[in-house]
């Protein structure tokens, strides 16, 4: 579904055609798609991972296309990195070679730092881009666009006061988002499934 067919799903669901509501649906989705990007499971959401090989820049660290939620593995050659708080650096400085990492927004320090150039392969998590315009979906909202829905049928019940109908979209919430895992552990291998026939989470 794109956002405009998302939207009148939730104005359907509303039973309300208020200003405030019909002016804050959109958000309310990109929350709930925010949301089912943020709680991830274990081996992280097919949909939400990234994975680029980056030279090193003159400082000898690498800089990410986006802002990880999530840094899964620093892959130098054949050997990866260990990850550790930016306080442990001290203990791999007089390392021969870099062996770790932590990062900051966008920036993965090396430690110690590489030479300038070296290449790095890093597999991370993003959060989906907003959609804005009405033709806008992106893989969550094509294959899973019921998770979206009920995200956002929570944030539109909870401002319009009806505390037990969030309740009972927060409790769709989590079995939608518990049939997307299972989705995603079989398209991720980790489970037996056939992903040719798994267009749609069950």
């Amino acid at each position: 579904m794109n956002l405009g067919e998302l939207r009148n799903a939730c104005l359907l669901q509303a039973r309300s055609d208020a200003p405030d509501v019909v002016g804050n649906m959109d958000l309310w989705i990109n929350m709930a798609i925010r949301r089912v990007c943020t709680e991830q499971p274990p081996f992280g959401w097919w949909f939400t991972e990234r994975a680029e090989t980056i030279p090193a820049n003159a400082a000898g660290n690498l800089t990410l296309s986006e802002v990880p939620l999530e840094i899964r593995e620093v892959i130098a050659g054949t050997t990866r990195l260990i990850k550790i708080r930016s306080t442990n650096a001290y203990l791999f400085a007089q390392a021969p070679t870099t062996a770790a990492y932590y990062d900051i927004g966008k920036t993965v320090y090396l430690v110690p730092s590489s030479q300038p150039a070296a290449l790095y392969r890093v597999v991370y998590d993003v959060v989906l881009p907003d959609l804005q315009s009405d033709s806008d979906e992106n893989t969550l909202t094509v294959v899973a666009p019921d998770v979206v829905i009920a995200g956002a049928m929570v944030e539109v019940s909870l401002h319009l006061g009806r505390v037990e109908d969030a309740q009972v979209w927060e409790t769709r919430f989590r079995e939608k988002l518990a049939s997307l895992q299972r989705l995603n552990a079989r398209r991720r291998g980790v489970a037996a499934g056939d992903i040719a026939s798994d267009a749609r989470p069950s």
